[in-house]
Order: structure tokens, then C-alpha cells, then sequence
């Protein structure tokens, strides 16, 4: 089933602690629950979750590899990063913003 098809969607955002960082994830969140009920599950790190995600979100580089570990068990969710990310190849992501400051 397509997101656009679901009621409810179900997120997994990975903050790394930083106020600029979180206020991306939280910003995005906000937007995408204009247009779909969320389910909204934080983590710090990679963990095992009994919820199967969507979307990963995440933004800063301690938070790519958390992101890109529960991609690989999760393989049908979507990555979105925030942030320019440290890890190469950009590919590994599904989507990638990057504001311009300045």
C-alpha cells in the first residue's frame, strides 16, 4: 500500500540532541500532519521497535547511521535526511534537504 493510500502513517524520527536539528525534524513533522494522520516514534539510536515505519527522518550526522541501520531492516520505508549528509553516497537516502543559511 502506497503512503498516499494509508490513513495513518507511522514515522520514526532519529534527534541527536541538537536544538537546530530537532527543530528541522519537528518542522517537517508538522508539515506532513497538515496531510495525514502520524505516528510519531523518537529514538536517540538505533533500536529494535515493534512498530514498522514509513518514513525515517533524521538530521545531523550522529543520526545517518542509526537511519541507514533501521532502513536495512525496514527496507520499504522511506529516508528522508536533513541536513547535507556526511555519509557517501548521497543515494542511500531516499530524500535529502539541505536549507541554504546566509
Amino acid at each position: 500500500m502506497s503512503l498516499k493510500q494509508k490513513e495513518e502513517i507511522t514515522i520514526w524520527a532519529f534527534k541527536d540532541g541538537k536544538k537546530g536539528h530537532e527543530k528541522q525534524i519537528n518542522a517537517l513533522i508538522s508539515e506532513l500532519s497538515q496531510f495525514k494522520q502520524l505516528k510519531v516514534y523518537e529514538f536517540n539510536s538505533w533500536e529494535v521497535h515493534s512498530s514498522k515505519p514509513d518514513i525515517i527522518i533524521g538530521a545531523g550526522n550522529n543520526t545517518h547511521k542509526h537511519m541507514l541501520l533501521a532502513k536495512k531492516e525496514h527496507p520499504t520505508a522511506k529516508t528522508i535526511v536533513l541536513m547535507k549528509p556526511s555519509m557517501r553516497p548521497t543515494q542511500w537516502f531516499d530524500v535529502g534537504y539541505s536549507s541554504r543559511y546566509g
